[in-house]
């Protein structure tokens, strides 16, 4: 026998499938350019938003400029000036930055669970548990369309709607994040939203808060420790002891990333996604993979002798 809960699953995971093949189409039509197979183009001019499948590939060039570009299958993307706002990198796709003077801003990001009972995350029906159940989605801080931002110079203010709802109101997680000289947070000071009493937040979720993908806020609401909030609170960031990115290596996760082209033009992009199977990576000038070289030969002579 179908309970009430079987036939709120039912539709969910009906809904959810039917999403999942609107949303590549929803895609689609709001695209300036689509690269199927292995077809090539050069941007020198400004899109909106552009796609890549297969093993097309895509070269963005000085005067160049993509909003958002989505890279899928074994596409390949090579920047070398011009500017990309955020970019997704999902199955095998392979991004080059071809830049000098790269910084690798660590992220910040929501994790955000089910309480039990809740069936998904639009079910505003259940009994509030308090429970952590299964894992539902993650909101990273920088690029997604869940969260605004606002500079006030020494801080930025973030604005964050945990489920993104046709009726978003952005009004369920409030943080400060205070940044250093070199652009890296230090500071997080976690203010009371004004939905703080909406459903999701009593009834639906536990939410944690990472910094370098380890969880510095358990529960953000605080319904697991006492049903005491962490508002009010100031936390201090500080970079894993292994943290580091070298020009070369692959970038893991996502997060905001930032440097200079050959010329000197400054540069930024918000990596919104960035799949393990994916390789996002920046290439040195050839001054500098001379230098590069030049070591490793010297090295090979040192353990010669």
């Amino acid at each position: 026998m179908w309970t009430r809960n079987n036939r709120i699953a039912a539709y969910w995971t009906t809904l959810a499938a039917m999403l999942a093949l609107i949303g590549p189409l929803a895609q689609q039509c709001l695209a300036d350019f689509i690269l199927w197979d292995d077809e090539e183009l050069a941007v020198d001019t400004h899109h909106s938003q552009g796609l890549l499948y297969g093993t097309s590939s895509v070269t963005i060039i000085p005067g160049g400029s993509v909003t958002a570009l989505y890279a899928y299958d074994t596409s390949i993307v090579d920047i070398s000036g011009g500017w990309v706002r955020s970019l997704w990198a999902y199955d095998r796709s392979s991004i080059t930055f071809d830049a000098r003077d790269t910084r690798w801003v660590p992220p910040l990001e929501f994790d955000v669970y089910l309480q039990t009972g809740a069936p998904s995350p639009d079910d505003a029906t259940c009994a509030y548990t308090g429970i952590r159940g299964t894992f539902s989605h993650t909101i990273p801080l920088e690029g997604h369309p869940w969260v605004e931002r606002i500079d006030y110079g020494s801080y930025s203010k973030y604005l964050v709607d945990d489920y993104g709802s046709v009726n978003m109101t952005k009004d369920d997680l409030e943080l400060d994040v205070y940044y250093d000289a070199n652009g890296d947070p230090w500071r997080v000071d976690i203010i009371q939203a004004r939905g703080y009493n909406s459903t999701s937040i009593q009834n639906r979720f536990i939410i944690d808060f990472k910094f370098c993908g380890e969880v510095i806020v358990e529960d953000w609401a605080g319904r697991l420790l006492g049903g005491t909030p962490h508002y009010g609170e100031s936390i201090e960031l500080h970079l894993p002891d292994d943290w580091s990115f070298f020009v070369g290596d692959p970038v893991l996760g996502t997060g905001i990333l930032s440097g200079e082209w050959f010329d000197g033009t400054p540069w930024t992009v918000t990596i919104v996604e960035n799949a393990s199977t994916a390789t996002i990576r920046v290439v040195p000038e050839p001054a500098t993979l001379a230098l590069l070289a030049l070591g490793g030969l010297l090295l090979i002579r040192r353990r010669a002798r």
